[in-house]
C-alpha cells in the first residue's frame, strides 16, 4: 500500500508548526518543531515498513508521484492557507494573475482521483453556509447567520439583514485565521460597510458570511470550545477566548457537544459516502446558555503545544492507515463489478 501526504510547504512557524517531540522513537532524536502532518508522516515510516508514504507538495504537484498512490491524504492544506500563500501574501503579478494560480493549484489537487477527502466532500465542508444548513436540518443550533455572494451584496442587502441585530460579525471565504473579518456595530456606519464591501472585492473574497456578533463571546468566562476527533472518538478539547487564545482544557465535555459532534459526523459520513479521518468541531454559548455550532473543520490548527503532545499523530496515522485500506477495497470491489 502506498499513501501520499500532503504537507503544508508554506505555513507559518509560530502557528502550524504545533507538536514538539519529547522522545518518541518514530521522530529518531529529533526535537524542531513539526507540522502535524509531517509527524504522521514519520510515525506512520516508523510503525509500517511493509507500506509506503510520500510526501506530496502542494505548490509545486508532481502529479505522476500522487497517481502513484492508492490514496492521497489531503492533510492539514486546505483552501484558505493555500489562498494566503497563493494570493493574499505575495504581491508580485496582478490580483488576476493571483487567483487564477490559486485556482490553478486547488483544482490541481482537487481533480487527483485518489485525493482523500474526495473534492465533494471537502469543497461541502470549506464552506460554512453549507455546514450551517446541514446542522440546522438536524436540530443543531447555529448563530442567524446570511451568505452574500460578494458579486450580488449591496449595501441595503447587508443592511436588510444587519438591522436585526445589535451588531454583526463578517467572515469573508474563502479565508482563515481572521483574515478579512470584520465586525460592525449599531448606528451602522454605512461607508464603513461600503468600503468593506469593495475591499472584500478586491481581496478576491467570493462570499461574506454575515453573523449576528456575540460581543460577550468568546471570553475567558465564556470561551470557543474546540473539539479534536479521529473517527468517531473525541481526543481532547481546548478552551479560547478572543481569536484563539488558548486559556485551558476541556475538563469535561458537556453531553449535548458529545452528541451533536457524533450526529454532524457520522451523517456528513452516511451524506457522502466517506468515513471520518479526522476534524475539530468548535462551539460556543449563547448568554441564555444555548450551545451553537461555530466551526467544522477537517484541516484545523490542533494547540497541542500548549499543553504537550496527546500523541495525536499515532492516533491520526492509525486512522489514515484504516481508511486507506477500506477506501482500496471499496475500489477493488467496485472494479471487479465492472469486470462481470
Amino acid at each position: 500500500m502506498k499513501i501520499g501526504i500532503i504537507i503544508r510547504m508554506k505555513a507559518n512557524y509560530d502557528d502550524y508548526y504545533e507538536l514538539t517531540p519529547k522522545g518518541e522513537k518514530w521522530f529518531k532524536g529529533r526535537k524542531d518543531r513539526l507540522r502535524i502532518e509531517e509527524a504522521v508522516y514519520l510515525y506512520l515510516k516508523w510503525k509500517h515498513p511493509e507500506h509506503s508514504f510520500v510526501k506530496i507538495n502542494p505548490y509545486n504537484l508532481n502529479r505522476k508521484r500522487a497517481l502513484s498512490c492508492d490514496i492521497v491524504w489531503q492533510g492539514m492544506e486546505d483552501y484558505t492557507n493555500l489562498f494566503k500563500h497563493v494570493v493574499v501574501y505575495p504581491r508580485k503579478g496582478t490580483q488576476k494573475q493571483r487567483m487564477a494560480r490559486h485556482k490553478e493549484m486547488w483544482e490541481g489537487l482537487m481533480n487527483l482521483p485518489n485525493i482523500f477527502p474526495p473534492k465533494e466532500y471537502t469543497e461541502y465542508n470549506t464552506n460554512k453556509c453549507n455546514y450551517y444548513a446541514f446542522a440546522r436540518k438536524l436540530g443543531i443550533n447555529v448563530v442567524p447567520t446570511n451568505c452574500m455572494d460578494i458579486k450580488t451584496v449591496t449595501l441595503k442587502k447587508f443592511l436588510n439583514f444587519a438591522n436585526k441585530f445589535d451588531s454583526v460579525y463578517v467572515k469573508p471565504m474563502p479565508s482563515g485565521e481572521g483574515h478579512g473579518n470584520a465586525s460592525f456595530k449599531k448606528p451602522y456606519n454605512k461607508t464603513e460597510i461600503q468600503e468593506y464591501i469593495k475591499y472584500a472585492g478586491k481581496e478576491g473574497f467570493h462570499t461574506l458570511v454575515v453573523q449576528e456578533y456575540a460581543t460577550n463571546w468568546p471570553t475567558e468566562r465564556n470561551p470557543e470550545l474546540r473539539t479534536v476527533w479521529v473517527g468517531h472518538k473525541y481526543q481532547y478539547g481546548i478552551r479560547t477566548k478572543k481569536m484563539g487564545e488558548v486559556t485551558g482544557m476541556i475538563k469535561r465535555l458537556p453531553k449535548i457537544i458529545r452528541e451533536g459532534s457524533l450526529l454532524l459526523i457520522s451523517k456528513l459520513e452516511k451524506k457522502f459516502n466517506v468515513p471520518n479521518i479526522t476534524v475539530r468541531i468548535d462551539w460556543g454559548k449563547t448568554p441564555d446558555g444555548k450551545y451553537f455550532l461555530n466551526e467544522f473543520e477537517t484541516m484545523f490548527g490542533t494547540f497541542i503545544d500548549y499543553f504537550g503532545n496527546p500523541s495525536l499523530e499515532v492516533a491520526m496515522g492509525d486512522r489514515l492507515v484504516e481508511v486507506a485500506k477500506e477506501m482500496i477495497a471499496r475500489k477493488k470491489k467496485k472494479n471487479s463489478r465492472k469486470k462481470k
